[in-house]
């Protein structure tokens, strides 16, 4: 006995197709007012934000801001990851302010600033002799949250002063090359002396590293932005994440856990962005479908690919960009080669951190050592 197939009901089809159908457009309306409430409620807290003056007695209440109708405030300039900053004056000395909306930012920040404001204890005797170098890095005035869940820290700042970046698209080559051993310098040092602090910056680049003239006229680097640091543990080994494509050690794709030698890690973004100064140029920049495909096995490769076809390739590279200006490469570019490409070594248990080239090149521990070098 043959059984036959059911009859073709389309009027249980369809009612199912409209119930989807309608679904679907419920969840592309609800979709749609939730994306529309998000940006509207961004919106007004820009416009809520943008409108805070110092002077508006709803702030004068808040008892962390003291007597803030003394600062005065330039306009707000939008940056990445809801961050506001602004140039001001507090009592007519230049000043810098940053707001976050990012608790965790905030907190981080002003934390590291508050830690980089008080005297050093030094670790090691290497460290009390870069003491100097407390003067490359903002003093805060004060941190404060407002009242539209904003956290803002004031720090007293420099005036005129430029990104890495932009000192060297606007800097002569002359200048910029006879005076980059005595930069590099201030950036090795820097470094070396946020990890005597046990501070690790986790995000140095150009960006982070401020040039600015003191009353004498000598260039000096400033170190910002603390938003993503770290405090180091005792044995130097903790989990860090690569928060900027292109200054990212390899080793932060290679591990599982993340566990890396974060001095290490430090040490050679420092030496991506000294090979920045010397061949204006990145190191390298991943397609960000790779940097953020959780591929780390693949993204690891491709660095080593790029960076180490030979373990002389960073080093080659640079010599041969010199070379092109110069006949024979002067002893200021042969130090900082050296110091980049001790920075850069693929494996971390090869490389140097800021303070071994602290140890090695004694003259780094020296303010100023490399002016007119």
């Amino acid at each position: 006995m043959h059984t036959h197939p059911a009859p073709y009901q389309p009027s249980l089809i369809r009612p199912t197709l409209a119930i989807v159908k309608a679904s679907f457009l419920s969840v592309v309306v609800a979709t749609l007012a939730l994306t529309t409430l998000v940006l509207a409620d961004e919106d007004a807290h820009k416009r809520e934000f943008t409108s805070m003056h110092w002077e508006n007695p709803k702030y004068m209440e808040h008892p962390k801001l003291g007597e803030y109708s003394k600062y005065k405030k330039g306009e707000w300039i939008k940056q990445k990851s809801g961050v506001y900053t602004a140039e001001a004056s507090v009592d007519g000395a230049p000043a810098f302010l940053k707001c976050t909306r990012d608790s965790k930012e905030y907190s981080r920040e002003a934390q590291f600033y508050e830690q980089l404001s008080k005297p050093i204890k030094p670790a090691s005797e290497i460290c009390r002799r870069i003491g100097w170098a407390s003067d490359m890095f903002f003093k805060k005035e004060v941190d404060f949250p407002t009242d539209n869940q904003y956290g803002c820290i004031v720090m007293f700042s420099e005036s005129k002063v430029k990104e890495v970046y932009d000192y060297i698209d606007t800097t002569s080559k002359h200048i910029l090359y006879w005076h980059t051993m005595h930069l590099i310098q201030q950036m090795v040092v820097g470094t070396a002396y946020l990890h005597c602090q046990n501070i690790i910056h986790a995000d140095i680049k150009p960006e982070n590293m401020l040039v600015h003239h003191d009353k004498e006229g000598i260039q000096r680097i400033k170190i910002i932005d603390f938003g993503v640091s770290l405090d180091m543990p005792p044995n130097g080994k903790g989990r860090m994440e690569c928060n900027t494509n292109g200054y990212c050690g390899p080793e932060l794709f290679k591990n599982r856990d993340g566990i890396v030698r974060m001095t290490k890690a430090d040490g050679w973004a420092l030496g991506a962005v000294i090979y920045i100064y010397l061949m204006q140029e990145n190191v390298y920049v991943l397609p960000r479908e790779l940097l953020y495909s959780g591929r780390n096995k693949a993204i690891y490769n491709e660095i080593v690919k790029r960076l180490y076809k030979k373990e002389t390739y960073l080093r080659d590279a640079v010599r041969r960009r010199i070379r092109s200006t110069y006949s024979d490469i002067p002893k200021r570019f042969a130090l900082a080669i050296d110091l980049m490409e001790k920075l850069m070594r693929r494996k971390p248990k090869d490389r140097k951190s800021p303070l071994d080239l602290i140890a090695e090149y004694a003259d780094l521990q020296i303010k100023d050592k490399y002016l007119g070098f």
